[in-house]
């Protein structure tokens, strides 16, 4: 008798564990659900110069389809935007094809979008099968070319100036990218409010969820006879010249700047397609727990 009233109560303990698990999951999905990202605030602005010396680490948010790390942060004026990667294939495609940016937004009484594309490309270029299968494949030297030749965007649906403008403005959309002392690749942006909701915005419209999109673009695959695109993947869609070496990858303990020849890279890596969106509102108040490292 005894031994059949504890088999019982091991079956009722088994029953009441497996219950507070599903209830534990199920306030799990609902709080994931409701949960809003927020912007950081900052009080005072940020240089765009291409570093993360300013962000607070380690960055809030990581895809991992297009494998890269992201924070966002706004001002009493401004959006302030700074994306990293250390993945070679998304810093190839970001230097050939480009990135772009789209903000979108729907106010009390308009619909608010914005996108920035950089780097300026004529067309979706290619990589020759000789230049996909190189396993020595090293990009360094590529990187101070890249940074003084690109040196303009194509902005598109911003309340104001629109078309192919300047990269930095001390009164407009702002970019920048650079690679940092361990080739952590950052591409950092600030977008004023009057750019994207107009002169004439108010606290309503800033209170709005606010959507980013960011699509690494794609690159064409090379043709199967190796045709196409010449013997140097940085060289065009980006204008870079020069060699070097040098460039690194993450593990499962962070980065590493592994240094050496690039890895081959794979072929879905290149040539498939990559995005995420992440929908936020922004914040008006410091947060008590940011900290800079």
């Amino acid at each position: 008798m005894k031994m059949k009233n504890k088999f019982y109560r091991s079956i009722f303990n088994l029953k009441k564990t497996a219950l507070i698990l599903l209830l534990c999951c199920f306030s799990q999905l609902i709080w994931a659900q409701d949960y809003m990202s927020k912007s950081e605030y900052s009080k005072q602005q940020f240089k765009i110069d291409g570093f993360a010396n300013e962000w607070a680490q380690p960055f809030n948010f990581y895809d991992g389809e297009t494998k890269i790390r992201y924070s966002l942060r706004n001002d009493s004026s401004n959006f302030y935007f700074c994306f990293q990667t250390w993945n070679e294939a998304t810093e190839m495609r970001m230097m050939r094809a480009g990135l772009q940016i789209k903000l979108s937004s729907k106010g009390k009484k308009q619909k608010y979008f914005g996108s920035i594309n950089f780097p300026v490309t004529t067309k979706n270029p290619t990589t020759s099968s000789a230049e996909h299968h190189s396993k020595h494949l090293d990009i360094s030297g590529f990187k101070s070319g890249f940074v003084l030749q690109n040196n303009t965007m194509n902005i598109e649906g911003f309340k104001t100036r629109n078309g192919i403008v300047p990269i930095q403005s001390d009164s407009a959309i702002s970019l920048a990218v650079n690679w940092d002392s361990t080739n952590i690749l950052n591409y950092e942006i600030r977008i004023p409010f009057k750019i994207f909701y107009g002169a004439d915005f108010t606290m309503d419209d800033l209170l709005k969820t606010i959507t980013l999109q960011v699509k690494v673009n794609v690159m064409d695959a090379p043709s199967s006879n190796g045709s196409g695109g010449d013997n140097n993947p940085m060289s065009s869609g980006g204008g870079i010249g020069g060699r070097g070496g040098g460039m690194h990858n993450m593990n499962n303990n962070g980065m590493k700047n592994r240094g050496g020849a690039i890895r081959e890279m794979g072929q879905t890596d290149l040539y498939s397609r990559a995005s995420f969106k992440q929908r936020f509102q922004l914040s008006f108040t410091p947060n008590p727990f940011q900290f800079k490292f």
